[in-house]
């Protein structure tokens, strides 16, 4: 009858947004040539979006990696509830936060660092349902990355690992003349017997100097050692660190607790030559009552 009419209005696929129709003023006239007046918009709020967002995961590493990796995470669309904690890491550590997200939520850069003397294969996974996109679409897993790694240790840092009976295999097992050392002696800290595997021994001992340092540590934290243990160069009743020396050369080295028992190496259980005595201070020796986090990995040792 010429007063109703009907429109089909399809929204965009994959969108969400509101649908609004209206009708312009004199978009018509009635007999009497009189134009109508504008409609009053109609708004509908639509949601056509029903696909999953996509995830990727790639990194600035090609072929085996040797030191930290950038990785670079891509939604296939911006989404929202993403954080570091849903990226999942293996063989490695990652930030604590995102290296750089894009303005459109798609992008994510996330630094992960290999321990030292890693031989081993680094994978980055994403769960599904970690992020929504603007339709509250959760999204589908990432296929996980695998990323080669071979990272030397720090040649800087010797640990005889005197509970397993094993040390840093860096540098052929030779102190350098022109290298500045920490050494770490890892007692066990329940006074068991020492070891010391004979192909685990180091040479070069003559090498090292005023610069280097060692330090005497347990195996699983404090024992009755004062924090502050002093250096003891002979025989005594307190808390300290003890060596003894043969004809000018170090040839034993121990800590002393509460109780006046010694625990102490002999050094041919560890080295293949001799170490000057003579070179080494008090400022040279110390006692950590826990180990330094995380000191085994940074050599390859089993933890």
């Amino acid at each position: 009858d010429g007063a109703v009419y009907k429109v089909v209005v399809t929204p965009t696929d994959d969108n969400v947004g509101n649908l609004s129709v209206d009708v312009v003023a004199d978009a018509a006239e009635d007999a009497g040539s009189n134009g109508t007046a504008a409609a009053t918009a109609e708004t509908l709020a639509f949601n056509t979006d029903i696909t999953a967002p996509t995830v990727t995961i790639s990194n600035d590493t090609p072929g085996t990696a040797t030191g930290p990796i950038l990785y670079t995470i891509i939604f296939s669309e911006p989404v929202s509830g993403f954080s570091v904690a849903d990226v999942n890491v293996a063989n490695a550590s990652k930030a604590d936060s995102f290296a750089d997200i894009n303005t459109t939520g798609t992008t994510y850069t996330l630094l992960v660092t290999p321990p030292f003397g890693s031989d081993t294969t680094v994978t980055v996974d994403i769960a599904n349902n970690v992020a929504i996109d603007r339709a509250d679409n959760s999204n589908l897993a990432a296929t996980r990355h695998n990323q080669l790694v071979l990272t030397e240790p720090d040649s800087s840092v010797v640990i005889f690992d005197l509970t397993s009976g094993q040390s840093s295999s860096h540098s052929d097992r030779t102190f350098e003349i022109n290298q500045t050392y920490d050494i770490f002696l890892i007692f066990p800290s329940d006074k068991s017997a020492l070891a010391m595997n004979t192909a685990a021994r180091w040479s070069g001992g003559l090498n090292l100097g005023a610069d280097d340092k060692i330090y005497m540590t347990v195996d699983d934290g404090p024992r009755n050692l004062a924090a502050n243990a002093t250096v003891k160069f002979e025989s005594g009743s307190d808390f300290g660190i003890k060596f003894s020396s043969d004809g000018g050369f170090l040839s034993a080295i121990g800590i002393r607790d509460d109780a006046y028992a010694i625990q102490d190496v002999n050094l041919k259980k560890i080295m293949e030559d001799r170490i000057n005595s003579a070179l080494l201070v008090t400022a040279n020796l110390s006692y950590l009552p826990t180990a330094p986090l995380g000191l085994l990995s940074t050599q390859g040792l089993a933890i």
